[in-house]
């Protein structure tokens, strides 16, 4: 006997999604370390610019202290040190936007990922959905044949016999009832207004 075509369906989306993940899995690593960095950064650019207007006083007394004790070289080398430090944010917030960038680059991988898994994947999901829409026109057939066979080997197939004018159409869902949605999806499916 088949697989039933949900099994069937659900396990080829579920094969789908193991698929895509394990294609994105060090991607999505790469991008979380790299949003940890991100977080790092700005956490250090913050706590950095509420400390440089203090450090940079303090530098700048330093400095003095050392130009008034003859040392020119060491208290240009200190100002030299807070310039560095003042310029700090601008390089930590310049690496931000690399690493942003560098996780869009992931997130289109990622996407790029997506396709090639889906693409490799639809015609499986496609092949089984027509088996299943083949096997179904087969039991139709069958039950159909089955049926005629009956009423000629039972001599009921002549008129007033079992079979009706509608009977053949009638193996499928109906426009009424209960069956009334069920006939519409097959209509929407296989109709031809898709």
């Amino acid at each position: 006997m088949n697989e039933p075509i949900t099994v069937t369906v659900d396990s080829l989306l579920q094969q789908l999604r193991e698929t895509y993940a394990a294609a994105t899995s060090k991607l999505d690593g790469e991008c979380a370390a790299l949003e940890q960095e991100s977080a790092a950064i700005q956490t250090a650019s913050d706590e950095l610019k509420l400390l440089l207007p203090a450090k940079a006083r303090q530098a700048e007394r330093d400095a003095d202290a050392l130009l008034l004790a003859g040392k020119h070289e060491e208290a240009q080398a200190k100002r030299d040190e807070q310039q560095q430090a003042e310029r700090a944010p601008a390089k930590m917030e310049q690496r931000r936007r690399d690493i942003a960038a560098l996780i869009g680059q992931i997130e289109a991988e990622k996407e790029a990922q997506a396709r090639r898994c889906f693409a490799e994947w639809y015609p499986r999901l496609r092949a089984a959905l027509v088996a299943e829409q083949s096997a179904m026109c087969d039991a139709l057939d069958a039950a159909w044949t089955g049926i005629v066979r009956f009423s000629g080997e039972t001599g009921t197939g002549g008129i007033g016999g079992i079979l009706k004018a509608s009977m053949e159409n009638d193996l499928t869902a109906r426009d009424r009832g209960a069956e009334r949605t069920l006939y519409g999806r097959l209509v929407d499916w296989f109709g031809g207004r898709r």
